[in-house]
């Protein structure tokens, strides 16, 4: 989970960094000519909420599994997290795959 938190805060970060940039091709804006690319980055940075509250919410049920006593309910709550973090995981390579092809 840390690494997949790692790898969503530097997909952020990568984000706000290319919105920063002066559109056009020249300065290697992401906006490209007439604002061709600004779809791509809004539906980016609208993803990584997303993916915070999944991170988030995965890790809350792991430390609640992690305080119960009985072991077939914290698995069953390990369970849980499961799809979670698998579609956290996927997200963020994604999101990363998009801000690597665009710098």
């Amino acid at each position: 989970m840390d690494n997949v938190k790692g790898s969503t805060d530097s997909v952020a970060s990568a984000l706000s960094k290319l919105a920063a940039r002066p559109p056009g091709l020249g300065n290697r804006g992401l906006s490209g000519v007439n604002g061709a690319f600004t779809r791509y980055l809004d539906y980016g940075s609208n993803q990584l909420p997303w993916l915070h509250g999944a991170l988030g919410g995965t890790t809350m049920l792991t430390n609640a599994a992690s305080e119960v006593a009985d072991s077939n309910m914290e698995l069953g709550i390990l369970r849980m997290t499961g799809p979670r973090l698998q579609a956290a995981m996927s997200g963020s390579m994604l999101l990363a795959a998009k801000c690597a092809a665009c710098r």
